[in-house]
């Protein structure tokens, strides 16, 4: 599977979305191991919350892209803390360190990867509000996973 992705061109997985921890740190450290070991980046989960903050730096011949994941909080049991595994989830204060961290670290332009919205609806006023979150704090974009809906119908 991790090797296919890999040879189809796939440099990095993103884990920040509510199933990241199904299978407990045991699942999440395997996912890392066989993606690590499959030469591609995972971002957006982690043993601990400093983990799961990196963001995912992409250097290209036009300048530095960091990409921060963020996401709900979908939970004790899947939330990062800085002695638990998880994912990162939205407060003011994780996004804007998100973004320092992205800076701090090299990036021309910073890029939003957020886990949210709900299953087959539009788009909530709580992404809305994130997304202001977001580029106030100087997020360059914002892509959006995770709300089962069609191609074309979110409209943040």
């Amino acid at each position: 599977g991790a090797w296919a992705l890999s040879k189809a061109g796939i440099d990095a997985i993103g884990l920040g979305n509510n199933h990241s921890m199904d299978m407990g740190l045991a699942g999440l450290e395997d996912t890392m191991k066989v993606a690590s070991n499959s030469v591609m980046a995972t971002f957006g989960a982690g043993r601990n919350l400093t983990e799961a903050e990196r963001p995912l730096m992409l250097r290209t011949e036009l300048g530095t892209i960091g990409v921060v994941s963020l996401g709900g909080n979908f939970g004790k049991a899947t939330t990062a803390t800085e002695i638990s595994p998880g994912t990162v989830a939205f407060s003011p204060g994780t996004v804007q360190r998100g973004y320092d961290l992205a800076t701090a670290a090299g990036a021309d332009w910073v890029i939003g990867y957020v886990h949210w919205g709900d299953n087959y609806t539009d788009t909530q006023p709580q992404q809305r509000y994130w997304a202001q979150v977001m580029v106030a704090a100087g997020y360059d974009a914002i892509v959006g996973t995770g709300s089962h809906i069609g191609i074309g119908r979110a409209n943040v």
